[in-house]
């Protein structure tokens, strides 16, 4: 009989240990929240960056439009240029043939 009520003392010195773990739980449960908000955190960062390369993209493709639309001006300008310098030719012509 005796050695069953030691038996008992025993255990409630287990049930002192299981509040400890429930702590030590505690704990590690909190920074396993930490560890996955600091990921999310890192995630949002590298979504922010991407949003950023790809702004740049954007500004990278409206200069070329841009650098295209000036050579397509300047071939209109030497176009125009072309067809003057053959109107005079043909004036010149016409004035040889006139006199």
């Amino acid at each position: 009989m005796g050695g069953e009520g030691g038996g008992g003392g025993g255990g409630g010195g287990g049930g002192g240990g299981g509040g400890g773990g429930r702590r030590r739980r505690r704990e590690e449960e909190k920074e396993e929240e930490e560890e996955k908000e600091e990921k999310e955190k890192e995630k949002e960062k590298e979504k922010e960056k991407e949003k950023e390369k790809e702004k740049e993209k954007e500004k990278e493709k409206e200069k070329e439009k841009e650098k295209e639309k000036e050579k397509e001006k300047e071939k209109e300008k030497e176009k125009e240029k072309e067809k003057e310098k053959e109107k005079e030719r043909r004036r010149r012509r016409r004035r040889r043939r006139g006199l």
